[in-house]
């Protein structure tokens, strides 16, 4: 009787006789695992040997001498133990290719684990692309509106105290501007270019050095210098340094005195309030959902496909073990029920061939 370990294919002859109890439990001396073997019920005593010849030859068996049973027995024995050592040859190959190919190839996890990687590299590409091709322009756009408004705003309400003269009252409409939310600074200059009134908002926000310049000499007329216009222009923007602080400059002048109105937009302000919508509660959640949404449905993939297939090949196993009795019934989706139906029929076959052949 041949007994194959089911976890290294170490194979074990034993003698069907020796055995005495219904069930037999040895560990296997490669890996351990635990073997069952049943006793068979019905041992089948071996044919006579002229049976066999018979049965083999098709023919009676014919009454020779003693001397030719003798040299027909010992070819007989020959091509027993030859067929028997082919076999032996033959089922150790299986056996070996089996083991190799067992310990080949990754898990369907792996491979599900792969195309959830992709996807979402895909899509972190996708976004970071809409990114750098579309968010510096609206950033951009959002900067100007702004700084549009506020000086349109304000121009309208300090051009009646500038026509006048009235530098008190329009120093004190520009403080109460540069402390709007986002505003660096907001500046008046004449047209000989002389700063009327300049403030910044929070001197904090800028280097050290430059915020005590600035407490010591006052607003400087060379802040404004970086973004100016001529006389028939009517608004200008730009981008600058002040102060190690990216600031966005819109200034606008006065039709007919040459007076000149300075806004400064932190640049940085406008980014963090974007990234703030961005990456808002709301957004985070819907990010999280959505790798979950995919992290489920690649866990219910793996759970439809992996375990009717684990399934299939544990029953494969058992069979190639012997129990021929064993039926295959396959579940899942259509192909693997498919596969499980033709695993059954081979079974089938099989049991019928072996049934034949043992009658």
């Amino acid at each position: 009787m041949l007994v194959i370990c089911e976890d290294c294919a170490k194979k074990y002859s034993i003698d069907e006789k020796r055995i005495k109890a219904p069930k037999v439990k040895f560990n296997c001396r490669a890996c351990n695992h635990l073997i069952i073997v049943e006793k068979p019920k019905n041992i089948k005593k071996p044919r006579p040997e002229a049976d066999i010849f018979s049965a083999l030859s098709g023919q009676d068996t014919p009454d020779n001498s003693p001397k030719e049973q003798t040299s027909r027995q010992q070819q007989k024995e020959q091509a027993a133990s030859k067929s028997a050592a082919e076999s032996s040859s033959t089922v150790r190959a299986a056996l070996k290719h089996s083991a190799a190919a067992s310990g080949k190839g990754s898990p369907f996890y792996v491979y599900l684990i792969s195309v959830m990687l992709f996807i979402l590299l895909i899509t972190t590409a996708f976004f970071v692309h809409i990114y750098l091709k579309t968010i510096p322009d609206v950033l951009q756009h959002q900067l100007e509106l702004r700084s549009q408004i506020l000086t349109e705003s304000l121009q309208q309400i300090i051009r009646r105290p500038l026509s006048r003269k009235d530098y008190l009252r329009v120093n004190r409409m520009i403080k109460r501007a540069s402390k709007l939310p986002g505003v660096a600074y907001t500046a008046v200059t004449n047209k000989k270019g002389i700063v009327i009134a300049g403030f910044f908002n929070n001197l904090n926000k800028f280097e050290n050095q430059f915020a005590q310049r600035i407490k010591e000499e006052g607003f400087q007329l060379d802040i404004l210098i970086e973004n100016s216009i001529s006389l028939n222009e009517k608004w200008a923007g730009a981008k600058v340094q002040i102060g190690g602080v990216p600031v966005y400059n819109q200034v606008t002048s006065f039709p007919g005195t040459g007076d000149k109105l300075h806004i400064g937009l932190y640049v940085d302000e406008i980014d963090k309030n974007f990234f703030k919508a961005l990456f808002s509660p709301f957004t985070v959640v819907l990010l999280a959902l959505f790798i979950l949404s995919i992290y489920t449905i690649f866990a219910l993939l793996d759970k439809l496909v992996t375990e009717p297939t684990r399934t299939l090949t544990n029953t494969a196993n058992r069979i190639s073990l012997g129990e021929l009795n064993l039926a295959i019934m396959a579940a899942g989706p259509r192909e693997i029920r498919e596969l499980g139906s033709a695993l059954e029929r081979m079974r089938h076959s099989i049991k019928v061939a072996m049934e034949q052949r043992l009658s």
